[in-house]
């Protein structure tokens, strides 16, 4: 089973991990990659797409100030409060916190044991990262 560059634009990337967490058989395997929107590379991201695209955010922050999601950016803090609450349907991947992604995989798939992570990378300079698991019950 392949998710490549999806999560971080559903709704709830939660409510989409359950329902993966069913697709691939036992014995199978569950390939995810998302992107990396924290630190650095979440800086050099928001900022090269405001260059590159000027009103690439108004959907996001829906009229909000920007500076508060810039300063959590800056001084590496919690992205997901951004993304609240969830949107339905396809959304904007700005607040995709990548350590929180990984923690709620880590929670609900891996130490569950329903899943074995084979292999973590980091992507593209780091601007990525890619999952790799099997299904073991």
């Amino acid at each position: 089973m392949l998710c490549l560059e999806t999560l971080e634009h559903v709704g709830s990337y939660k409510a989409a991990l359950v329902k993966l967490k069913r697709a691939p058989r036992v014995g199978g395997h569950l390939l995810i990659s998302v992107p990396n929107e924290t630190g650095v590379h979440g800086v050099l991201k928001f900022f090269g797409r405001k260059v590159l695209m000027r009103q690439s955010y108004d959907g996001f922050f829906r009229g909000q100030p920007q500076g508060p999601y810039v300063r959590a950016l800056l001084r590496g803090g919690d992205l997901e409060p951004f993304r609240e609450p969830p949107r339905h349907g396809w959304g904007d991947h700005l607040g995709f916190d990548v350590r929180r992604f990984e923690a709620h995989l880590r929670e609900r798939l891996i130490d569950t044991g329903s899943f074995t992570l084979i292999e973590a990378r980091r992507l593209a300079l780091g601007f990525g990262r890619m999952y790799l698991l099997r299904r073991v019950r």
